[in-house]
């Protein structure tokens, strides 16, 4: 079965600025529902991380997986640029991707720009594998959207720089007792 009209009607519009996106977990536990097993093998196993070989080949996968690679790649060459102090020039994404904001705030705009990418691959693609494909991706990056968090962020820093803090401050600490014993 190559169409899947009714998974498809079940799945909400999905948005970057989705306020409840629906779960990873949820969106597979209805395709499998629905879905044969090697059509399911092949939603269930896509993943954002995989760019440089995709487990189970299908069109949205590989295309995204080529697209993910050009942009990472991209992007160690800007940093590689940026670290040894040259100018360099993205080719294919805007330079705003990575000069304008702050670390997350860049991440977010990759993020966007990954969104921005599925939503040109899902043209013509509405109850097949590659739209269920395109779903799973979507979802992946709601997900990594909803992990970033300003305050849970700055609490998790906070407690670093504490950790950090005290080891110096027991170091010193052992330091100053070592030096007390070998002057005595």
């Amino acid at each position: 079965m190559d169409k899947y009209y009714y998974l498809a009607s079940q799945i909400p519009f999905l948005k970057p600025d989705m306020d409840s996106p629906p779960t990873l977990k949820w969106f597979l536990d209805e395709a499998r529902k629905w879905m044969s097993p090697a059509d399911y093998l092949k939603v269930a196993s896509v993943s954002i991380r995989h760019y440089q070989k995709v487990p189970y080949k299908t069109w949205a996968a590989v295309n995204y997986a080529e697209f993910e690679k050009s942009l990472r790649q991209e992007i160690a060459e800007y940093r590689k640029a940026q670290k040894e102090g040259y100018e360099y020039r993205l080719k294919g994404f805007p330079q705003s991707l990575v000069k304008e904001g702050n670390p997350l705030d860049i991440e977010r705009k990759l993020i966007l720009e990954r969104w921005a990418y599925l939503e040109e691959l899902e043209f013509g693609h509405y109850s097949d594998v590659d739209f269920l494909v395109i779903t799973a991706l979507k979802i992946q990056l709601l997900d990594r959207l909803k992990t970033f968090d300003k305050e849970k962020g700055m609490k998790i820093f906070e407690e670093i720089i504490s950790k950090v803090r005290t080891g110096e401050s027991e170091k010193s600490e052992a330091s100053s007792e070592n030096e007390m014993r070998d002057t005595q």
